[in-house]
């Protein structure tokens, strides 16, 4: 990293640090995009889209079939109450990494091809906030669901 970036890790009050090569300066001093980056993020971001399609598809179908319109499923109520409880802890159990890990991750990942700078300690919050969702999973279950 000091001889191609010029980082030096060892620094005082710097940090290492994990960053994503979409380009490299060349022997000409010209930028060289490098594929096999561009071709793997785009992966990473194809399967992110297919993930979020599904989980999408899937709440939908949920929504649905626990609707108290539809008929054909004939619950208890408490049966229904219970299925509504969980079905807003796994709402939110979906929602809330959205927030603190999907979009993080992918303003790390995604970020460096359209800003070019560098996140500084905004990268570091960034990556320390998708610990926050195993945290707080456990609480969401004891608060959603009632005894």
């Amino acid at each position: 990293l000091q001889e191609v970036y010029g980082v030096d890790l060892f620094s005082h009050n710097m940090p290492g640090f994990l960053g994503i090569v979409y380009w490299i300066i060349n022997d000409r001093g010209e930028k060289e995009w490098l594929v096999h980056a561009l071709f793997t993020i785009t992966v990473a971001m194809c399967l992110l889209a297919l993930s979020t399609t599904t989980i999408v598809f899937c709440l939908v179908n949920v929504v649905r079939a626990i609707s108290p319109s539809n008929y054909s499923l004939r619950l208890h109520s408490s049966t229904r109450l219970e299925q509504r409880q969980l079905f807003r802890t796994l709402l939110l159990q979906t929602v809330i990494p959205l927030f603190t890990s999907y979009l993080p991750l992918g303003f790390i990942f995604v970020g460096p091809l359209f800003i070019g700078v560098p996140f500084g300690g905004l990268g570091t919050l960034l990556i320390m906030s998708t610990q926050i969702f195993p945290m707080l999973d456990p609480f969401l279950v004891l608060i959603c669901i009632g005894g």
